[in-house]
Order: C-alpha cells, then sequence, then structure tokens
C-alpha cells in the first residue's frame, strides 16, 4: 500500500533500485559485490574530486570481506566504471589500513565512479 503514496520520481527511483538488485543477484557473489560498490557510490558524498575514501566505503559495506571488496573494486576499475587513487598528498590524512597496495601504484586510498571523477575535473 506504501507504493500507491508514492510521487512518479519516487516510483520511478524504486523501480530502478529493484532492478538493480535483482541484476546483482542474478550476477552470482563477484557481481553481487560490484553492485553493492556502485551502489554504495552513488549515494555518498564526495570530495571536491569526486572521490572518496576507501576507508569510509568499507564502513557503507559491512558484512563484505575485505578481500572481496578488493578485488570487486580492482576488477570494475578494469572495466573503466571507477577510478582508484592514492591519498591527495596534501591532505594530511591517510587511511593505510583501509587502502588496497597496488604493485606498481603504491598505497590506493581513495576511490570513484568514473562519472563523478569527470564531473570534478
Amino acid at each position: 500500500m506504501l507504493l500507491w503514496s508514492f510521487e512518479p520520481h519516487e516510483l520511478e527511483a524504486t523501480a530502478k533500485l529493484i532492478e538493480h538488485i535483482v541484476a546483482a543477484r542474478l550476477a552470482g557473489p563477484e557481481g553481487r559485490v560490484e553492485a553493492q560498490i556502485i551502489y554504495a557510490l552513488m549515494y555518498m558524498r564526495t570530495d571536491e574530486d569526486g572521490a572518496v575514501g576507501l576507508a569510509v566505503l568499507r564502513g557503507k559495506l559491512l558484512g563484505l570481506a575485505r578481500s572481496a571488496v578488493d578485488q570487486a573494486l580492482l576488477h570494475l576499475e578494469e572495466q573503466g566504471q571507477v577510478v582508484l587513487r592514492p591519498a591527495d598528498p596534501t591532505s594530511g590524512t591517510r587511511q593505510v589500513a583501509a587502502g588496497i597496495e597496488h604493485p606498481t601504484r603504491g598505497l590506493l586510498e581513495r576511490v570513484a565512479l568514473v562519472a563523478q571523477a569527470r564531473r570534478a575535473s
């Protein structure tokens, strides 16, 4: 009965969310983690550069194994959906424990959806 009281834009947003959840469930465990990451990033407040700290993102993904999240983030970056970045050297804050150690790029501590990263630059 609650849906009957929704405005058209609320119904559209709800339908999109349901589609997202169904697609994530059908994608299997890896796809499900990736979908949860994308969903969380879509609704998180970003810094001026369009990114959020991995520590903040991990806080939104409680219950997911760190290794699964790391693997999904790296895969999403390979697909061109997110950008992983090192900490801003001028920020003064480092979230070493939450970062992903990359063999050639060093410690990656921030992530942005590609669309948000483009808008911020």
